[in-house]
């Protein structure tokens, strides 16, 4: 069975219609790629590997590699669990510290994301920001 209306098509409008969370995926989707390019070739078929989003200058492109993972603050709440992201929120909010264990968690998120826990830190807060 083959599910790809043809772009544009009545039957692909009146589906969107009936399914905008459809759309509010591909949407969702599309500006997650451009905020986090590195990961495309990983999470994509061969057709968009290729894929290039266009950036306003060469600062914006160098903006968005060095914050990657660049995840709104929704998409960080995804990413943390409830005990840490309080946490994480009261040392933001309160400079408070956070406790050695919670300290230990966030690291290993941060080695699992591919940056170190300040750096970590510091994306969350531009987040919510």
């Amino acid at each position: 069975m083959n599910f790809k209306l043809p772009e544009k098509s009545a039957q692909r409008k009146a589906f969107l219609a009936k399914n905008p969370e459809l759309a509010d995926y591909w949407d969702w989707r599309r500006d997650w790629f451009h905020r986090n390019p590195e990961v495309v070739p990983y999470l994509t078929d061969k057709m968009e590997k290729a894929y290039e989003f266009a950036y306003s200058s060469e600062e914006a492109i160098q903006k968005v590699r060095e914050n990657q993972p660049y995840f709104t603050w929704d998409e960080w709440q995804q990413v943390l669990p409830n005990h840490l992201r309080n946490l994480v929120l009261d040392n933001i909010y309160n400079d408070e510290n956070i406790p050695e264990g919670a300290q230990n968690q966030l690291e290993e998120i941060a080695s699992q994301l591919g940056v170190d826990y300040d750096h970590m830190l510091q994306l969350i807060e531009g987040s919510i920001q």
